[in-house]
């Protein structure tokens, strides 16, 4: 059994739900703009009480529809930053454009 993942030719869109996140119980904010294709964010970490915080990016890449499954998808994680207690951190994301390796390919076996 083969899986082929090919990069889209298109050029990526970054879209958010929420432009500023706050932990509950720690002083820490995060703030995110998207424009252009880019993710902008910033991580305050101006409490105590805590190791180091961080956030991370999780992507949905919907790969089409299966009689048995309905829609499918692949899910990939990827940490953006971390900040340690009175840091700040401001960083900025872009997906890849047309990468060099557009191509992954995996191969499964068994024996009987």
């Amino acid at each position: 059994m083969w899986l082929m993942v090919l990069a889209s030719g298109g050029v990526p869109s970054v879209s958010l739900s929420k432009p500023v996140l706050a932990a509950e119980k720690v002083s820490v904010q995060a703030s995110l703009s998207a424009d252009e294709g880019c993710l902008r964010y910033s991580l305050n970490a101006y409490g105590s009480g805590f190791r180091k915080v961080g956030l991370e990016l999780v992507r949905q890449v919907y790969t089409g529809l299966s009689m048995s499954h309905g829609v499918e998808r692949v899910t990939a994680r990827e940490k953006l930053c971390e900040a340690w207690p009175g840091e700040a951190v401001q960083l900025e994301w872009q997906p890849v454009r047309n990468p060099s390796n557009p191509l992954l390919a995996a191969k499964a076996t068994y024996e009987d």
